[in-house]
């Protein structure tokens, strides 16, 4: 899966949950800038990162890898 369709998907499930991109960042113990970076699609969040993602939001880490 491309960064374009991965940060839409984050975006997406972000924005349903009400959360802040800072709020999310806190959270992940990731940098503002990394989450800007994932939902633009500028960078892909290591294996790790989408586990963590994947806890967060309740969700199968397979949402980031599907088409």
């Amino acid at each position: 899966m491309d960064g374009k369709k991965i940060g839409e998907k984050l975006r997406s499930l972000r924005e349903s949950k009400g959360q802040s991109k800072r709020f999310l960042a806190r959270k992940l113990g990731c940098s503002y800038s990394a989450v800007c970076s994932w939902e633009y699609g500028d960078r892909i969040p290591s294996d790790e990162m989408k586990k963590k993602l994947a806890e967060h939001f309740g969700v199968s880490v397979d949402i980031f890898f599907a088409d």
